[in-house]
């Protein structure tokens, strides 16, 4: 007979992934001290698991590192899972299958109050591969601008009950930049401006800017 700890502690030691890779969320008002209070949003689709298993019924396990609360969320059908709850940073994510084995795990970076999609997950003998950028989306405050034109960085600060944290956003030619719905340059953010920032997720607090929206001056 198996043991399903067993398994878990061998896989643990085996696997240690660390990852950094949409969809919208509806963003709550901040409290009486400015800071955002809404959770955040972590999404994927398990695509597929060898050795031969099922993608549905897997129950995705989430455990936020500042609290040591764990958050979980069981596959459809497709494979996809939404774990909705109040943790941010980096995240341990372990996934199991029926009988209660791990299958795989792998750390994300979870910015404060932000909605990230890891998107496709495949899992081959324990060792998780991400099949697409990890996109994210969040609020935060400009408190430094370094754009020339529509080309440079942004330093902007995720002010949240769960942390607060500073992330550089690169912007590039190709990225949407809009107040109003009026397109703007990069250059034209205000410090203090609020955003609404779409963005591939990268190494640490770090992010490829491709739509910005100012959303408050």
């Amino acid at each position: 007979m198996s043991n399903p700890m067993l398994h878990r502690t061998l896989i643990l030691l085996a696997v240690s992934f660390l990852a950094i890779a949409g969809c919208e969320i509806d963003f709550g008002s901040g409290d009486s001290d400015g800071e955002l209070t809404t959770d955040a949003v972590l999404s994927g689709d398990v695509y597929e698991i060898t050795p031969d298993t099922d993608v549905s019924n897997i129950t995705v396990e989430l455990e936020d590192s500042n609290t040591d609360t764990v958050y979980d969320d069981v596959t459809g059908s497709s494979g996809s899972f939404e774990i909705i709850g109040g943790f941010c940073g980096t995240s341990i994510v372990s996934l199991y299958d029926e009988d209660d084995e791990l299958v795989g795990m792998f750390s994300v970076n979870v910015l404060p109050g932000s909605d990230t999609d890891v998107g496709r997950l495949t899992i081959s003998s324990g060792v998780v591969t991400f099949e697409d950028d990890i996109i994210t989306e969040f609020i935060g405050d400009v408190t430094e601008n370094d754009c020339d034109g529509n080309v440079g960085s942004l330093t902007v600060e995720i002010n949240h009950d769960c942390d607060t944290v500073e992330v550089l956003v690169t912007v590039e030619n190709s990225t949407d930049v809009t107040r109003d719905d009026n397109d703007i340059e990069c250059e034209d953010i205000d410090v203090g401006d609020e955003l609404l920032i779409d963005s591939v997720l990268y190494v640490g607090n770090s992010v490829d800017a491709y739509d910005i929206e100012v959303i408050d001056d």
